[in-house]
């Protein structure tokens, strides 16, 4: 197993917590791009305690690396995040879950153990995604 990020710069890598902004991501990173990227769900189960700290702020307000560089950078960082329904800045909604982010340089795999793989249908994200979570469960996309 190797987890690496998309973007080279990125220092940290980003996991979520709930299931539900980590499969909306999948029609972010879709919306973001020209052609059809295929995207999974991975569940993980810990293998042992993290240690993180609690970053109070919201998503929106920024992203852990803005709001606590010197933290972030040497260990796990968990934080609220705005679930954005694919990749409009204005989306209506305003759901709420939670992130949790890494040091790449410092991850260590033995914390995690892979459990199973969901394929996304983000087609059906797509014609839901003004749809809030109790008019349209997320569940529903995962094969």
């Amino acid at each position: 197993m190797n987890i690496i990020s998309s973007d080279d710069k990125n220092k940290v890598i980003y996991f979520g917590l709930d299931f539900v902004i980590a499969t909306w991501i999948g029609l972010e990173i879709n919306e973001k791009h020209s052609e059809y990227i295929p995207c999974y769900l991975h569940v993980y189960e810990t293998q042992k305690e993290i240690p993180y700290k609690y970053l109070y702020s919201l998503g929106s307000d920024g992203v852990p690396m803005e709001l606590d560089p010197k933290t972030c950078i040497k260990k796990a960082c968990l934080h609220p995040q705005e679930i954005l329904h694919g990749n409009e800045i204005y989306y209506k909604g305003n759901e709420l879950g939670i992130e949790i982010s890494f040091p790449i340089a410092k991850f260590d795999y033995k914390i995690i153990k892979p459990l199973k793989t969901y394929k996304i249908n983000i087609q059906m994200l797509k014609e839901n995604k003004d749809k809030y979570i109790f008019e349209f469960d997320p569940k529903k996309a995962l094969k």
